[in-house]
């Protein structure tokens, strides 16, 4: 019964699966219960979200945690007493991941199908970095809009239309108001197009592909702009700076350069092995996935893949499939190129669906049935223990990214 349900409704399946882990976790630790219900904790990145929310923006620092999140957390807590707002925060942000899991289960099945669909959708679910999206983070939002940004994405490409264009805007600049993106996102589109060109040039069905790219980059793009613009804005009228977000990070001492600390002695902010364990995986795992892809499609894309009627035709997969994986990659190279050590790296890779959807694709477009699933299982294996790991290092109020 149990395993019937799990396969008819994966992403219920997924985040009841969740919940449960929370449940496992409180016996190893008796501070993880109180921490979230009854005296929630507010440290880290959580409590100024929780303090823009709740007063607005009063330090220039603040103004790299971007608006949208905070500002729907204010009217959300707004209808309920002052005193759980915290409380409020942490289960609104869950009830949101809970509505992200079916959007990317549904753009996973249209990129590669059921099986894969699945596999994306508990993999996201259960890894430890997910613990972000059970409190106030605005993790939860931005893999809600990301998934739904994809949908529009693949639906666009595969045929225009006034709807599908209006949809890739929206969810384009909500993103860019919830997360920094704009840079990432332009530099791994503009990349993808690339490789895709070069791979599929040849073919006489990917015309149209090209034409509807260009479009669709064009209105991805300003979109991030126009939901950036606002708050840019709003920075110049209290802080005088337009950019302010980006020279944010100062605070932080991030600044350019070439850390190879990262490669030759890496280490986290907390110096933890579980948290540095994650934070490697994110670093180097986006960059080898995307050399297998590309090196897979310098094989195989001069042949029309087979696929089922409802995954999206080639080249749109492949496009998404090494966007995704680009997007990911992406804040890999920020990390190379901002920081002497990890700082929230793992967060950012994989407490959003981008990593999973180009991940899975890729162990479904090329990796052989027998290894792929010993290899998915075992990692799903390690993912949960690793959640209910930070789940006790939430309740000691630790570093978790």
């Amino acid at each position: 019964m149990i395993r019937n349900y799990f396969k008819k409704k994966p992403p219920h399946a997924a985040f009841l699966s969740f919940c449960l882990l929370f449940l496992c976790a409180t016996p190893f630790n008796k501070q993880i219960f109180p921490k979230y219900f009854l005296d929630p904790s507010t440290k880290f990145d959580q409590g100024i979200y929780l303090n823009i929310a709740q007063r607005g923006y009063e330090a220039a620092s603040e103004t790299a945690f971007y608006p949208l999140w905070p500002l729907i957390l204010g009217t959300v807590q707004s209808l309920f007493p002052a005193e759980f707002r915290v409380q409020t925060a942490n289960i609104f942000s869950l009830a949101i991941f809970a509505l992200s899991l079916v959007l990317v289960w549904k753009v996973a099945r249209k990129i590669s199908g059921e099986a894969a669909a699945t596999w994306t959708v508990f993999l996201f679910a259960l890894n430890p970095n997910s613990i972000f999206h059970a409190l106030a983070y605005p993790e939860s939002l931005f893999s809600l809009l990301s998934a739904g940004f994809l949908w529009f994405t693949i639906r666009f490409l595969e045929g225009p239309s006034l709807t599908r264009s209006t949809g890739v805007f929206l969810t384009a600049a909500a993103m860019s108001a919830a997360r920094p993106i704009i840079l990432q996102f332009i530099a791994a589109a503009v990349f993808a197009l690339i490789l895709i060109w070069f791979f599929f040039r040849a073919q006489r069905t990917s015309t149209g592909f090209f034409k509807n790219a260009a479009n669709w980059l064009g209105i991805s793009a300003c979109g991030m702009a126009a939901g950036y613009i606002p708050y840019g804005l709003h920075c110049i009228g209290t802080f005088q700076d337009f950019f302010a977000p980006f020279n944010a990070q100062k605070h932080w001492d991030r600044k350019f350069g070439f850390y190879w600390s990262l490669i030759t002695n890496p280490n986290s902010v907390s110096s933890s092995d579980n948290i540095l364990t994650w934070d490697i995986q994110a670093f180097y795992l986006p960059a080898i996935l995307l050399a297998f892809f590309v090196i897979w499609l310098g094989r195989s894309a001069k042949k029309q893949i087979a696929h089922c009627p409802d995954i999206c035709s080639e080249p749109v997969r492949s496009f998404i499939i090494l966007l995704c994986l680009l997007i990911a990659a992406a804040h890999s190279a920020i990390a190379f190129l901002t920081y002497p050590i990890f700082m929230s790296l793992a967060r950012h890779v994989f407490s959003t669906p981008f990593f999973f959807f180009g991940a899975i694709a890729v162990l479904y477009s090329a990796a052989p049935d027998k290894p792929r699933t010993y290899l998915l299982r075992f990692y799903a294996f390690g993912s949960i223990l690793y959640l209910v790991n930070f789940w006790t290092r939430f309740g000691n109020s630790a570093w978790m990214g």
